[in-house]
């Protein structure tokens, strides 16, 4: 005999990467953003690209003395800066991000940066996922 029936298709949601350490090369001029796993490189990003590609800010951490930036400098910045101009204040004029490996993002440091270490570093939500597998994003 035949028996009727219906199945519901079933998606696995695996773990998002996490951001487990950013560190500052020797030579000062790369922030390393390293992952506990491989990830799909915030949606493929390849070559040198915008860090705002990848990263985002926030207005009330530019204020805190890691940033690295006096009450004028954040003034200069206005009310709706670009992803750019913070990230050019931050980090120094001709900062770019790339990918290492799929493991490893990196901030390659432009020149006169003004941030200091222990400044917090945020991820661009709904972005990053693990791999080529279907996972939950990293944020």
């Amino acid at each position: 005999e035949y028996e009727d029936h219906s199945s519901a298709t079933f998606s696995f949601m695996g773990v998002a990467p996490v951001l487990t350490s950013a560190s500052l090369s020797r030579s000062f001029d790369l922030i390393s953003l390293d992952f506990d796993v491989n990830t799909d490189r915030g949606s493929n990003q390849v070559g040198t690209f915008a860090c705002g590609n990848i990263l985002k800010w926030r207005r009330e951490d530019m204020s805190w003395p890691s940033s690295g930036l006096s009450t004028a400098q954040v003034e200069t910045l206005g009310t709706d800066p670009t992803d750019a101009a913070v990230f050019t204040l931050l980090y120094g004029h001709g900062v770019q991000c790339r990918f290492e490996t799929n493991q490893t993002a990196s901030i390659v440091v432009g020149a006169f940066p003004n941030f200091i270490l222990g400044h917090p570093i945020w991820l661009k939500e709904n972005l990053f996922r693990r791999g080529i597998e279907l996972t939950y994003y990293a944020s």
